[in-house]
């Protein structure tokens, strides 16, 4: 069942630090372009008009794909993951295939990436963003036991997957691609549309800390371009994997030293008491069970 989108509208400035200006300059000019989920085609005209693309677009809404359409060469509308894309003239090949604000909203995203391989050329690439769910707003959101969906932005009520840098990474990764590289666009907490702001003192201590211990706290998407290379995403998934091991063994080293100095303390406070000094110098006229006795008195 498709769920109803809503339409994100905007002009894009190349110029600009939006997350639309950097997908365009991630995709370059003169390029072949399948651009999945171009909505009523905001960036499909800059991709055409100021880059010199040929767009091919996909859209699962009729009403937004009228709106598309003049700048596509092609536009098929229908769901991405109910084979619109069998609707491609056969042995189409594109430079560049995008997904802007889609990955989330899909069922399986991992296998749409794996089955549009096939429609890239030997130099093409993927260019995505996706909403970063652990930006500070949401965590606070979470803590304060809310998770409300909206109708656009982080918690948009249409996304069925969440992402984070690492499960992009790994998303990308099991996939069969390389991350070659990720930009991000970044928006403080009261300025998202759960508009966080710090009322009390512990409010402040608790986004501090938020913000101190997550370095994309207020990373609010992630811009990212792949090209399709098994053997990288095999080293990476590698990489990744080691790196989870790392530091699972760095949180267990952490907990040994903890319980490890919680241990010289009580040691050093028993062997600083009078009665153990006592019992030391003393502790040849003492049978082993009358020593351990005389050790539990003093713990008491």
């Amino acid at each position: 069942m498709q769920t109803e989108r809503v339409l994100y509208g905007y002009e894009v400035d190349l110029a600009s630090d939006t997350t639309a200006a950097k997908i365009c300059r991630l995709i370059g000019s003169d390029k072949e372009v399948l651009e999945v989920g171009c909505a009523v085609g905001h960036q499909t005209n800059c991709l055409v008009r100021r880059l010199n693309c040929r767009v091919t677009g996909v859209e699962v809404d009729a009403d937004a794909a009228r709106s598309a359409a003049p700048y596509c060469e092609q536009l098929i509308v229908g769901d991405i993951e109910k084979g619109a894309l069998d609707q491609l003239p056969a042995g189409k090949l594109f430079d560049v295939v995008v997904f802007a604000d889609v990955l989330e909203h899909l069922r399986d995203p991992g296998k749409l990436l794996k089955k549009i391989k096939s429609l890239l050329r030997s130099s093409g690439f993927v260019v995505c963003s996706v909403p970063n769910i652990v930006h500070a707003s949401v965590i606070f959101e979470m803590a304060n036991g809310r998770f409300d969906y909206q109708s656009s932005g982080l918690l948009d009520h249409t996304h069925l997957r969440f992402f984070t840098r690492k499960s992009i990474y790994e998303l990308f990764a099991e996939s069969g691609y390389d991350v070659q590289e990720i930009q991000t666009s970044e928006l403080p907490p009261e300025r998202t549309e759960f508009g966080t702001i710090a009322i009390t003192e512990e409010d402040r201590l608790f986004l501090n800390y938020i913000q101190q211990h997550n370095v994309d706290s207020n990373v609010y998407q992630y811009i990212l371009k792949a090209a399709v290379s098994e053997r990288m995403a095999e080293a990476n998934l590698r990489v990744l994997r080691a790196e989870e091991t790392a530091k699972k063994l760095a949180m267990a080293l952490s907990a040994a030293q903890r319980r490890m100095q919680r241990l010289e303390s009580n040691l050093s406070w028993i062997t600083n008491r009078t009665g153990y000094r006592f019992l030391r110098a003393t502790k040849h006229l003492l049978s082993p069970a009358n020593w351990r006795r005389a050790i539990t008195k003093i713990l008491r």
